[in-house]
């Protein structure tokens, strides 16, 4: 239709440039009022077939758009997917690369700490060897010290010395004032290697000739294999006695056991007038008592020798090897309240020599008290009762006493003294 009217339109216009130069004023009317309504009818078709047109084209450009719209959105999509493809593979690269980076730098830093430590540890020892070395230099050098030079006086300065506390009677129980210098106690002095210990013989029945005071037959048990706080009482004092149980046919009084192997041997046999046979059924008892001291941290076990005399006839008699332990150490010797007690050895026949070695354990830190009993060996009683007396301690020094025991030279004198008001015998350690 646009066509048409466009024909129409284009041969009116031609129409009219030919007659407007010569044409009248009819013609030109006519063609006006033509052309006017040709003009209307073709604004309506032009509208008409410019709608068709435009509704077309705008269409079209919808589609278009559209379409360019799903390419651009599937085209962003792709860029989008692209992108986050290429930065999960560059995180995954950086992770990688950081956790190598992390394994390369502790690799590095322990291979640092190992070096510095080695070097750090030779230094050490360097220093050391140094110091070893200085502390040896200055043991040659007091080893190369040999004796005090002649015509010095420091010898008889430490003789008066001596002489001074030798006369000082009243220390105070526990002083260490002449520990280094042995240990003195009135006229008594312990050299610092001496052996000391307290030996005494008891009657059992009556006096030494079977009269008199202080029978002991069965009051205080059978002593071959318990009684051994009673023996210990008896030998030291420690006890509530008056003159009940007290009589001693050799008051109890500091021996020493002897030379490099250390020993102590007693033996003795004689003749006895009575008239009854208690004498020989509770012959004298030989007791002993050492005071062992531990000064390390350790329990310390060795072995003992001890043997002797026994007479067996009522169960009184025999021998025997006690261990008394304090409940408490010797740096709280206040708190002793105590002794444990521990038959080591029994033996219960008549012989002139029995002989027993045990193994006796000294706690860390404790004083023990080792308490041996021999009974005197009846023989006959022709022409009167003949007893014989053995006691006696082999090899003290130098299979017991090794580096970290000592004698107890303070409990020893204690024991010793036995008139200090003592009426039981953990008392002995406090």
């Amino acid at each position: 239709m646009s066509t048409l009217l466009k024909t129409a339109v284009e041969a009116l216009n031609e129409r009219l440039e030919e007659l407007t130069p010569n044409a009248t004023p009819e013609q030109l009317a006519y063609l006006s009022k033509s052309v006017q309504n040709m003009a209307g009818q073709g604004t309506i078709l032009d509208i008409v077939a410019l709608t068709d047109d435009k509704l077309q084209q705008l269409l079209d450009a919808a589609t278009a758009h559209l379409s360019n719209m799903s390419d651009a959105e599937a085209s962003a999509l792709g860029q989008v997917n692209t992108a986050k493809t290429d930065a999960l593979d560059d995180i995954n690269t950086t992770k990688v690369n950081a956790a190598a980076d992390l394994v390369s730098d502790r690799d590095q830093y322990q291979a640092e700490l190992l070096s510095a430590k080695t070097q750090h540890l030779g230094e050490i020892d360097a220093e050391g060897q140094s110091q070893v070395a200085a502390v040896t230099a200055a043991g040659d050098a007091f080893a190369g010290i040999n004796d005090v030079p002649g015509g010095s006086t420091i010898m008889t300065e430490v003789q008066v010395a001596r002489d001074d506390l030798a006369a000082i009677n009243d220390l105070p129980n526990g002083v260490t004032i002449t520990q280094h210098q042995g240990i003195e106690q009135g006229n008594l002095r312990f050299g610092e290697n001496t052996l000391p210990f307290v030996f005494g013989i008891l009657n059992r029945w009556g006096g030494t000739n079977g009269y008199g005071l202080n029978s002991i037959t069965t009051q205080l048990g059978t002593w071959y294999n318990s009684g051994g706080i009673h023996m210990l009482e008896l030998l030291t004092g420690a006890n509530a006695y008056d003159n009940e149980y007290v009589s001693f046919h050799k008051q109890p009084g500091i021996e020493f056991m002897q030379g490099a192997a250390g020993y102590f041997l007693h033996a003795h046999q004689f003749t006895r007038y009575a008239n009854s046979a208690n004498q020989y059924n509770y012959p004298s008892a030989q007791l002993g008592v050492i005071f062992i001291k531990n000064t390390t941290t350790e329990d310390i076990t060795r072995t003992f020798t001890f043997g002797g005399s026994s007479y067996w006839n009522s169960g009184y008699e025999g021998g025997s090897i006690q261990l008394a332990v304090p409940d408490e150490t010797n740096a709280n010797k206040e708190n002793i309240t105590g002794l444990s007690w521990n038959v080591l050895y029994s033996y219960s026949s008549s012989t002139n020599n029995f002989s027993q070695s045990v193994n006796v354990t000294i706690p860390a830190g404790k004083t023990v008290a080792l308490v041996l009993y021999a009974s005197e060996r009846y023989v006959t009683s022709s022409s009167g009762y003949q007893f014989f007396q053995q006691f006696y301690i082999q090899n003290f020094r130098s299979t017991f006493m090794t580096a970290g025991l000592e004698i107890d030279y303070e409990r020893t004198l204690k024991a010793w003294r036995r008139g200090e008001n003592l009426t039981a015998g953990h008392q002995l350690w406090n």
